[in-house]
C-alpha cells in the first residue's frame, strides 16, 4: 500500500525570539522584590525567591500558571534544588532559619542553621546540601534525606558565593574581603585548601567537562581558572569590564561572563582558557541562562530592561528582548525551551522561548510506502530509533501547534511529565512528521 504523508511545518517566524508571557505578583502576598529562580525538574514548576518578604512564588512549567505562594524564610536570595529527594531550599539572609519545600506536597520544613545563608549548592555525590552563611561565616552542610545540620564549617569573613565540584566531591566558597577561595573537601566536610588571591573573590562557576572552578575577581578585571582535581591555578584570564555571573554552556564547553560595567559578555574557550569572543549586550548585563537545546545564551541586561539572546554557534547577537523594570535574574525551562527573566523592580517574569513553528501545515511531500499511518501511543516513554547511518537524529517534540516542546535523543526519551494529547516528532525538516499521541 502506498500513502502520501501530508504533515508537514509551518515555516519558523522570522522575528526570532519572542515573549510568550509576563507573569505580575502582587506584593505582601507574593514576591515584591523577586530576586532568584529555580526550576524543579520533577514537578516541572518554578520558584522564585522575594528580597524582602517570606512568600515564594511558584509557577506551573507547562502552563504558565500561577500557583499558590509558600511561606517560606524572609528575605531569600537565592535557592536550591535537590532533584534526588525533590526539595528546594531557601535560604534566609537575616536569619538563621533555613526552609526546605516539599516538591510534590509544597510542605515547607524549618531548620535552623547559620546566620544569614545567602547561597547554597546540592551535592549529587554525597546528597548533602551545602549553605553559605554570611553572617556566622560559614558553610551549614545539610543532609539531604534527614533534613539536619551535619556540620559548621568556618570560612572567611565575607563569604560571597558558592558552587559544587561532584567529579571530585569539593565545594568552593568565593571570599571578598579575604580576597580569597576555600576548597572545601565534602568526604571530610572541611577546608583543605585556601587560595589567596590578593583581589575580591564573587561569581563561581564550574565546569564539569574540563572539571575546572571559574573564579571572578570582579574589582580586579580578572578570571581564575582552577584545576579542580589538583586545586592548582591553571590561568589568570584578563577581562575588562568588571566580570560577574557565569554560565558554562555543556554544547560549545565555554564559560559565558557577564561584564557589568563594560556591557558585554566574554566567552572563555573551556579547553584553552582564553577569551575567544566579546560580544556587546545591554546596559549592565546582570545574569545568564543557557538554552541547551537551542545552543543559545540568554543575557539578563538590569539597567535597560531588556533580554539579549546571544546565538552560541555563531557568537552573534539574535535579537534583544523588552522585559519588565531590573532583571536580575534567569531559569531555563529544559522540558518546554522556557526562559524565566525575574525582573526585581517590576515585580514579574517574563516567559521566553526560541522562535518555533507557529503550527503543522498540510504540504506535498514525497510518496512513502506504509503499512500503518495511525499515530503512535506514548505512555511514558518514547522511543526513537538511530538514523540510517547509525548515527543520533537532531529530532524534536513539538505540541498540536507546531511549538518545540522538548528535544528528544536516539534510545529512551521520559515524556511522563507531558500533558495527554497530540504531538509531532520532527527528525528532519525535509523529512515526514511522525505524530505522536501521548496517553497515562
Amino acid at each position: 500500500m502506498r500513502t502520501c504523508i501530508m504533515l508537514g511545518l509551518a515555516a519558523a517566524l522570522a522575528a526570532g525570539q519572542y515573549l510568550e508571557t509576563t507573569i505580575d505578583f502582587t506584593p505582601g502576598s507574593e514576591p515584591g522584590t523577586p530576586t532568584a529562580i529555580v526550576w524543579n525538574s520533577t514537578n516541572n514548576r518554578i520558584y522564585v525567591g522575594d528580597q524582602y518578604g517570606r512568600n515564594l512564588g511558584v509557577i506551573d512549567g507547562a502552563t504558565n500558571e500561577k500557583l499558590s505562594p509558600i511561606a517560606a524564610a524572609n528575605r531569600v536570595l537565592a535557592l536550591c534544588y535537590n532533584p534526588a529527594q525533590n526539595k528546594i531550599y531557601a535560604p534566609s539572609e537575616n536569619s538563621d532559619t533555613l526552609a526546605i519545600i516539599s516538591g510534590a506536597t509544597g510542605a515547607v520544613t524549618f531548620i535552623r542553621a547559620g546566620s544569614s545563608m545567602t547561597d547554597a549548592c546540592y551535592n549529587p555525590a554525597n546528597g548533602r546540601v551545602y549553605a553559605m552563611a554570611y553572617g556566622g561565616s560559614t558553610v551549614e552542610v545539610i543532609d539531604g534525606e534527614a533534613d539536619t545540620v551535619l556540620a559548621h564549617i568556618p570560612v572567611g569573613y565575607t563569604p560571597q558565593h558558592i558552587v559544587c565540584n561532584p567529579t571530585n566531591n569539593k565545594v568552593y566558597v568565593s571570599d571578598w574581603n579575604d580576597n580569597n577561595l576555600k576548597v572545601i573537601d565534602c568526604n571530610t566536610d572541611s577546608v583543605i585548601v585556601t587560595m589567596d588571591f590578593g583581589e575580591n573573590c564573587e561569581w563561581l562557576c564550574y565546569n564539569p567537562t574540563s572539571n575546572k572552578v571559574y573564579c571572578a575577581l570582579r574589582m580586579n578585571n580578572q578570571v581564575k581558572v582552577i584545576d579542580g582535581t589538583t586545586n592548582s591555578i591553571l590561568a589568570t584570564i584578563t577581562i575588562a569590564g568588571r566580570p560577574g555571573r557565569m554560565e558554562w554552556n555543556p554544547r560549545d564547553n565555554r564559560v559565558y561572563a557577564a561584564c557589568g560595567s563594560g556591557d558585554y559578555v566574554a566567552v572563555i574557550d573551556g579547553a584553552g582558557d582564553s577569551i575567544v569572543a566579546a560580544i556587546d549586550v545591554g546596559d549592565n548585563p546582570a545574569a545568564i541562562a543557557i538554552d541547551t537545546a537551542a545552543n543559545k545564551a540568554w543575557i539578563a541586561n538590569y539597567a535597560d530592561n531588556s533580554v539579549t539572546v546571544i546565538n552560541c554557534a555563531t557568537l552573534a547577537v539574535d535579537t534583544t528582548i523588552a522585559v519588565g523594570s531590573g532583571p536580575v535574574a534567569m531559569g531555563y525551562n529544559p522540558v518546554n525551551g522556557r526562559i524565566y527573566a525575574v525582573s526585581k523592580t517590576a515585580a514579574s517574569v517574563s516567559v521566553l522561548r526560541d522562535s518555533v513553528p507557529t503550527g503543522v501545515a498540510q504540504t506535498m511531500n514525497a510518496e512513502v510506502r506504509a503499512t500503518n499511518v495511525g499515530p503512535t501511543i506514548a505512555r511514558g516513554v518514547l522511543l526513537l530509533g538511530p538514523s540510517a547511518a547509525g548515527r543520533q537524529p537532531a529530532a524534536v517534540l513539538l505540541d498540536a501547534a507546531g511549538r518545540m516542546v522538548v528535544t528528544l535523543q536516539a534510545g529512551t526519551n521520559d515524556v511522563s511529565r507531558l500533558a495527554p494529547g497530540v504531538y509531532f516528532v520532527r527528525v528532519a525538516q525535509s523529512q515526514p512528521v511522525r505524530k505522536i499521541l501521548m496517553a497515562r
